[in-house]
């Protein structure tokens, strides 16, 4: 211990007391300090790049989704989400591209709900094709 201390004081007691020309010269950071903040510039700079350029892209992408249109027409007709998984379905067993396609193809809706599997949902169906296809009175 007093050899660590002679040691200490032999070395920067002359700096102290303005002996010594050079100060003693900082301490080198260590390298996972410095690694550290690498990285840490990195993430930085992902998310700026991320909140910049994939985000914009996702809420456009979002706001012109087929998925939001078939949602938007389902409100806009008042469709309950009963009614929207069953037209789901039925858009899925006529092999449409999506659901959406559905309130522009009247005839395939018509056709696939003669088929003996929507027996169950018959009046349900006849009543939800008047509601989207029937022309408005007026």
């Amino acid at each position: 211990m007093k050899r660590h201390r002679d040691a200490w004081t032999a070395a920067v007691a002359p700096w102290l007391l303005g002996a010594a020309d050079n100060p003693p010269a900082p301490a080198i950071p260590q390298r996972s300090m410095i690694l550290g903040l690498v990285w840490g510039l990195a993430g930085t700079v992902l998310l700026i790049a991320l909140m910049r350029f994939v985000l914009p892209w996702l809420v456009e992408h979002w706001r012109n989704s087929r998925r939001r249109l078939f949602g938007n027409l389902c409100r806009a007709h008042h469709i309950p989400l009963a009614q929207r998984r069953l037209l789901k379905r039925i858009a899925s067993e006529i092999g449409l591209a999506h659901p959406v396609m559905i309130f522009l193809e009247p005839d395939k809706f018509r056709a696939a709900i003669m088929q003996p599997e929507w027996d169950r949902h018959r009046r349900e169906l006849r009543t939800m094709e008047e509601e989207l296809f029937s022309t408005p009175r007026g």
